[in-house]
């Protein structure tokens, strides 16, 4: 885990339109990648103040005190990397750290929990009212690296069931080296399904969201897929009978009798239909977000 310069820029950018303050957690003591002169450009551009002593080193504390929070803790499963709390998200959280902090921030945590839900809730009991959970973590391409990889459907689904505010949700293309620019794009509901099967390639992705907790938040709403809520999916409603007819219908009713010939035909026919949908149907633009 470890903060680079574009995963530092998104931090500070997150201060700019926000201010930053008071007591964050970091899911997991994040490593500082960034030099004295990204630093340099940071408070050129950002004008954090007042900023911290730089005679230190450029770790964690350095950072978050730079982007305006007053304590800067961390938890971890153990203590092996400094953590203030040693605990496994795994199980519920000890109600004696409920509500105690302004941000909590997951640099690259979650994808090694494999409780889940349970790791949402926790992060949910231990943020006050009003603070924000903030999730830099990988999509695609990943693969062995933790338990999971995460689509950003994941979370704004989760957190819109839940009743927080998304404050932004970003996809980010993006490299092993820490000082290799990320190129983000916005997310939203629909906005990639035209590149869910194969459209990203070889790049490594990543997810970054922001959500903030509300006196009506909650953790405890399953949500369901938000591509199927689109498509008119409603868990509570009785079934819709299709109509006994079209080609699909036709199809199956001329070569249903003979398994051989329509097993064969049936697989090319869903993929020619699927690409047909998939050409007309109109394709939104990716919108590129400039951060840096």
């Amino acid at each position: 885990m470890g903060i680079s310069k574009s995963a530092a820029h998104l931090l500070f950018d997150m201060g700019r339109k926000d201010p930053l303050n008071g007591r964050v957690l970091q899911l997991g003591r994040q490593s500082v990648l960034i030099t004295e002169k990204h630093v340099s450009e940071i408070i050129d551009r950002y004008q954090p103040a007042p900023a911290p002593d730089r005679s230190g080193p450029i770790d964690d504390q350095f950072l978050f005190k730079l982007a305006g929070f007053e304590r800067v803790e961390s938890l971890d499963v153990n203590d092996f990397e400094g953590a203030d709390f040693v605990f496994d998200l795994n199980v519920p959280i000890p109600e004696h750290m409920h509500g105690l902090f302004d941000m909590i921030y997951d640099g690259g945590t979650l994808e090694h929990v494999f409780n889940f839900p349970q790791a949402l809730k926790n992060i949910h009991d231990m943020l006050k009212v009003g603070g924000v959970v903030a999730h830099a973590l990988p999509t695609s391409n990943h693969v062995d690296h933790g338990f999971y990889m995460f689509s950003p459907t994941v979370f704004w689904d989760y957190y819109t069931a839940n009743a927080y505010e998304i404050v932004d949700c970003l996809l980010f293309e993006y490299a092993p080296k820490p000082n290799v620019d990320w190129v983000f794009y916005r997310y939203s509901p629909g906005a990639i399904d035209h590149k869910s099967y194969g459209g990203w390639g070889r790049a490594m992705l990543g997810t970054w969201c922001v959500a903030r907790k509300g006196h009506a938040s909650t953790a405890g709403v399953i949500p369901q897929q938000n591509l199927y809520v689109r498509a008119g999916w409603n868990p509570t409603a009785p079934p819709k009978r299709a109509p006994p007819w079209g080609l699909d219908w036709l199809i199956k009713r001329i070569f249903g009798r003979y398994p051989e010939p329509y097993a064969t035909l049936r697989e090319p026919y869903f993929f020619i239909r699927r690409q047909i949908i998939r050409a007309t149907k109109p394709r939104p633009k990716l919108e590129r977000v400039h951060i840096h």
